[in-house]
Formats: C-alpha cells, structure tokens, sequence
C-alpha cells in the first residue's frame, strides 16, 4: 500500500518541477523579449525627440530671425521719429516697408498721446490709445526691446487676427515722444514656415505662443486656434523653462504627440513643435505582436503537455476562488449602494434585498421578505404591474420576446411613515418557455427629488404659455379697439379743418394741422402693432414655397416706390425651397428692401443688390444699399420698437419695421444683423433662416388691418 502510495505523490511533484523549468524558462524568454522591445521602442522614441526638438529649433531660429527684422525696422523708424523727419519721407516709407512685407497688416506711428499720427491704412485712422500696444509703453517708456501684444482683433481689417511688435521713442529728456506699431498678419505669417509638407499632412504640428499661453497661430491651420489659451503654460509657475519635452493627447486634433517647448530668448513668445505618434505606437505595436505570437507558440508547444497535469485541480481550484471573489464584489456593491436591488420568485415575493432599503423606504429587510409585493406599491399602480407581466406572458408564449425580458417602471411606493416616494425600477424578467414566470431581478432608485422637478417644470411651462398667450391677445385687443376712437377724433378733426379753415389765423390752422397728423402717425403705429402681435400668432401657416415667388411678390408691392425713385434692384444667387410663413417672409423682404429703397440722399439714385445663399441647411439673404448708412455704434436700437434713428423730418416711419423684422425671424428661429461701416457708407441688412426642422405651427390665418389713412 505505502508503495503504490509513492507513485502519485511522485508524479506530481515531478509534474511540478517541470512546470516550474518551464516557467522560469518562459520567464527567462519573456524578460528578454521585454527587454528588446522595450530597447528598441526607447531607441525610436529618442530618435523622434532629436527630431521634434530640431524642428523647435529650425523654426525658434526662423522666428527668431523675422522678430529681429522687424525689431530693425522699428529701430529705424523710432530714429526717424526722434530726429523728425518729414511726414511724407515717413509716409512713403511705411508704405514700401508693407508693400515689400506681405506678413504685415499694417504700419501705425503714434503719438505721445497714443492719438495716429501716420499709417499705411486708406480709412480713417482707428482710435488705439486703449490698445496694449500703446498703454504699455505709456506705463513703462524706458523700454529699449520691441513689445509684442497678444493676439487681438483688427479694428480695419475685418476683425483679422493679429500681433503687433512696437517700439517707443523718446526725447533727449527722456519722454515718450510716440510708438512706432508694426501690425503683424496672423494668417500670412504662418506662410513663412508652411513650407514643410509635414505640417500639410498633419504628422507635425507648430504652435507659436506668448509665455502666457496665448497662442498666436499653428501649423497646421485650425480654426479657433488663435487667441485660445494652451492650458499647460497658463498654469506654469514662475518663468518658463528655455525648454520642455512632453508626451500628450494634443487637444486640437486629439492625436497622442511628442511636444517639444522652445522659449526664445530675447522675446517673450514661444514655440511648440509637436510630431505624431502614430507611427512610433504603431510599429512598438507589430514588435509586440510578432514577440507575442513567438512566446504564444512556444509557450503552447512546450507548457500544454504539463500543464494538463494539473488542469483539473488547478482549474476547479481557480473557480471556486473566482466565485468567491465575485460574490464578495457583488455582495459589497449591493449592500453600499443607494439604489436597492432586489430579487422575487415566480409568486412575486422577494428571496433577496438589499440593506439601502431600509433608508429608502423605512422598512427592514427581514420584514420585507414576509410581505407580498404588491405592498411595496401604492394601489394606483397594482394594475399597471398585473398588465405587464400579463403582456409579456403572452409575449414569451408567442414567440415574440425571449426570456430573459428587460422592463422599466416608475412607480409610487409607501414608506413606513405613512409618506410616499417615487421610484424608478429597472427588472429583468425570467420566464419558462409556457410564459410562467420563474423569478424577476431589479434595482430600485429614488427619484423623488427629480420627480417633483419635473412635475413644477411642467407647471411652470405650462403657466408660462398661458401668460404668453395672454399677453400676445391683450396687445392686439387693445390696439385693435384703440383705432376706433382714434378715426373719430381725427375725423372730427378733419371735419374742423374744413370748416373753419378759412376763418382761423395760420397759427391756429398749424396747430389744427399738426393734431391731424399727430392722429395719422398714433394711427399707424397702432397698425405697426397689430402686425407686430400678430406674428407667429395670426399669420399663414408654416409651408413649403418658393423664396423667389415671395421676393417677386414683395417687389411687387414696392413697385410705385421702385419708380418713384428710378431704384436699381439687382438679384443675385440661388433661391431655393424654404419652410416659412408666406405672408410674413414678404412682409421681411418688404421692410428690408423698402427701408434700402427709402433712406438715401435725394440727389442719389438708389442702388440695392439683394443676394441669397444656401449653405450647411441654413438659407441667408444679404440686402445691400449705398443709402446714408448707420453709425456702428447705433446698430443695437435698430432692431428695438418704435427705435429711430433719423427724424421724421427727413424719413416717414414710426420705428417698427426692423422691430417686426426681428420678431419674423425670432418666430422662423433664424438670425438677422446689419454690417455698416458708418453714415454716407450706405449699410448691409443680412437674415438666415433654416431650410430644415420647420417651428411649430401657428394659429390659422386671419385678415390683416385696414391700413389706409384716417
């Protein structure tokens, strides 16, 4: 017996033995193969550095080199200033100088003041005493380096970005004499390193930034990168270093980089050069396949034989540990959570929960596993359960839906104090293949809080139509029964005028005169009124129409305006198909085209181009005129009721067209502005409007006021 008892003790530890040589050769094999790999991705990864950090550096020495031309250029001028040369010699200096430099947007030389003394611009000159490439020379103007501004907006240029480099003059005494401003375009100076088809295919990137982070332009372009800020500068402490290698998720093109950070000396900017990763991952990614594949097969050819020998054990062994690892991971989970997850059998009552119910619902967890389930629900919801569970039966018998069945809830519980919560259940529902019910598994939620949200939400909008609709009825109630008293009175008026007109003095006929037109002017803005309530409320019905029939239609009724005035109307674009109200889409052209027709010089003939455009859904209308134009400042009250901005001396109107303009867009959701460059410059009046997801319908159509005169 002791004999026979021997054998199996052996063979198993001389299967363990093999299994351990084999292991520590496998371990061997896959330190070694770490190890190369490891050496070989190290080895490409300093080889990309060297590379990302020559990049810096060639690029750091081009900018370096622009930066210091221009801080000659700047030397130059500051002397011409100081020894006063003429204004014409500077002049055409400053004209070759941008001429000869197409990265410069323009050349500014200031005052001691900061007031524009000479520039390379064909408009007024702007007002840059508040910008920083003044102020800070008007704090500090002992500075002998070039200031560099942050990225800003031309106020010229059409709000292009870009970055100035000045440089002050001063006075044998010491006292600022001016600025000389260099304007530096931040779309044509990246031409300068765009030469490097790396930066055309996206594999390298370069970013030239302030030592605040503020970037000024990358390579390759991407909209919205000038004027961010890169996040890793901005919270750096203290100075920058000269430089910095990293490895990052770059935010712009979500690519994994290697960065280099280069601070140039003598200005206070930066560069970052960034090359992918792609390559580097991908080719560490076939070292460690083809290495992998290698170690699988060798470990499947020389472990397989020993390690069956202990398989069985080893895997029953395995198992049971894996079991009770995840009966403890699901045990902690299910007694820590919040949410209560619990278990019924097939006649609805509970074999399990979990202790967060107490906290929920005030009920311990031993008394629950006595009661039945429809005691964890208040009564109004018995039935909505029984119909479920009785729809998916049938469903499981028909073939329809295969057990296990997923169902959601939100029902109303009772707590033990006599209170109520509200619940979102979550169950899945087992079923034999006859439709019995064998047990449901769930996870209960207490959505009170967000239950009594929704239910003020509700009432809150619904409120809130209410008193919308109210108020949209009481304006036009009011103005529509003002004009009746109103047509009395300046009919009455009228009625004076004519009798008594030859027997009253020219003071008194005035007065009479004015209170009849007083009456006719309250009396259209009362119609302006009855338009403007009535937009999205009592107008045509959203449909599908031809943009040309409504602009024809509205040019039709500025014919004798058209003619009266000899206007030049030129249409221009593609007119498509749009979702909108008709009559209210040609009272918005009406206005738009009327008002360009209308306020020009009387010696001016009136010329309007009307544009449309379609792109990316969205259908924009751009009306332009050489009328007497609008003072940028003003443009915030065009769009406001009853706003003017010319006197009624000079133009008709009561101040409601561009109102009821905006409310008609407002209702279409779209968008309408103006671009004005100023009085005598005449103005462009732009809309857009969605070809797609029309707003909702509106109330039916009704006739519009009698809009003749009192």
């Amino acid at each position: 017996m002791a004999e026979r008892a021997v054998g199996p003790m052996s063979y198993r530890a001389l299967s363990l033995l093999v299994l351990g040589l084999v292991f520590a050769f496998l371990l061997v094999l896959a330190g070694a193969f770490r190890f190369f790999v490891r050496s070989e991705n190290d080895r490409d990864l300093r080889l990309a550095e060297e590379h990302t950090r020559a990049m810096a550096q060639a690029h750091e020495v081009a900018l370096q080199h622009i930066l210091d031309g221009y801080r000659k250029q700047l030397l130059v001028l500051a002397r011409l200033i100081e020894v006063e040369a003429p204004p014409e010699f500077l002049q055409a200096k400053l004209d070759a100088m941008v001429a000869a430099d197409p990265k410069l947007m323009d050349i500014l030389l200031l005052d001691g003041a900061g007031k524009v003394r000479l520039w390379t611009g064909s408009t007024p000159a702007p007002e840059v005493a508040e910008r920083p490439y003044f102020s800070e020379h008007l704090k500090d103007h002992q500075k002998k380096w070039p200031l560099i501004s942050p990225p800003l907006r031309s106020l010229v240029h059409q709000e292009r970005w870009f970055s100035s480099l000045s440089l002050c003059s001063r006075d044998s005494a010491g006292e600022l004499l001016g600025v000389s401003v260099l304007i530096i375009d931040l779309d044509a100076l990246p031409a300068a390193f765009d030469e490097d088809e790396h930066f055309r295919d996206g594999s390298a990137t370069l970013v030239v930034a302030d030592t605040a982070g503020t970037v000024l332009f990358r390579l390759p372009r991407t909209e919205g990168a000038t004027g961010s800020v890169l996040t890793v500068t901005a919270a750096w402490p203290g100075e920058l270093p000269r430089e910095r290698i990293r490895h990052l998720v770059s935010r712009f093109d979500g690519k994994q980089r290697i960065l280099v950070h280069r601070r140039l000396l003598n200005y206070p900017l930066q560069i970052s050069a960034t090359t992918d990763k792609t390559a580097l991952l991908r080719a560490a990614g076939r070292r460690n396949r083809f290495g992998g594949g290698i170690y699988l097969l060798i470990l499947a050819v020389s472990g397989v034989a020993t390690v069956l020998l202990l398989s069985g054990l080893r895997s029953r062994e395995r198992q049971e540990e894996l079991l009770a690892e995840k009966e403890e991971r699901l045990r902690f989970l299910t007694e820590n959570m919040a949410d209560v997850v619990w278990a019924m059998d097939g006649d609805l009552r509970y074999t399990y929960c979990s202790p967060s119910v107490e906290g929920l619902r005030g009920i311990k967890v031993e008394e629950l596993l006595t009661e039945p389930m429809k005691n964890s629900v208040t009564p109004d919801y018995l039935p909505i359960i029984s119909e479920q569970l009785a729809a998916t039966a049938a469903g499981i018998k028909s073939g329809e839906l295969q057990s296990p069945v997923d169902r959601r809830l939100v029902v109303e519980q009772p707590r033990r104090d006599g209170t109520t919560i509200w619940s979102e259940v979550a169950a899945r529902l087992f079923y034999d293949g006859e439709g019995r019910l064998k047990k449901i598994h769930g996870v209960s939620r207490d959505i009170s809080q967000r239950h009594r949200v929704e239910q003020e939400l509700r009432r809150t909008a619904a409120e809130l139509a209410r008193s919308n609709a109210e108020l949209e009825q009481f304006a036009y109630a009011i103005s529509h029964d003002m004009r009746q008293p109103l047509r009395m009175i300046s009919g009455h008026l009228q009625l004076l005028e004519r009798s008594l007109a030859e027997g009253l003095p020219e003071e008194e006929r005035a007065s009479l005169r004015f209170a009849v037109e007083g009456a006719r002017r309250l009396d259209q803005m009362i119609v302006g009124l009855l338009f403007y309530s009535r937009v999205g409320r009592k107008s045509d019905p959203m449909a599908l129409l031809s943009a040309r029939e409504a602009l024809e239609e509205a040019l039709l009724f500025l014919g004798p305006a058209i003619s009266e005035s000899s206007a030049v109307i030129r249409v221009e674009g593609d007119w498509p198909q749009v979702v909108a109200s008709r009559d209210e889409l040609v009272r918005l052209l009406l206005n738009l085209i009327g008002n360009a027709v209308k306020y020009v010089h009387p010696e001016v003939v009136p010329e309007v181009v009307v544009v449309s455009k379609v792109s990316d859904e969205k259908w924009r209308v751009t009306i332009r005129d050489n009328g007497i134009g609008i003072n940028p400042d003003q443009t915030e009250r065009l769009f406001k009721v009853f706003s003017r901005l010319q006197p009624r001396s000079r133009y008709e109107g009561e101040g409601l067209g561009l109102a009821l303009c905006r409310r008609i867009i407002e209702h279409h959701r779209g968008a309408i502005g103006v671009e004005a460059s100023g009085e005598g410059r005449g103005s462009s009046f732009w809309f857009e409007l969605p070809l797609s997801q029309p707003p909702p319908k509106v109330g039916n159509p009704e006739p519009m006021p009698d809009q003749g005169s009192l």
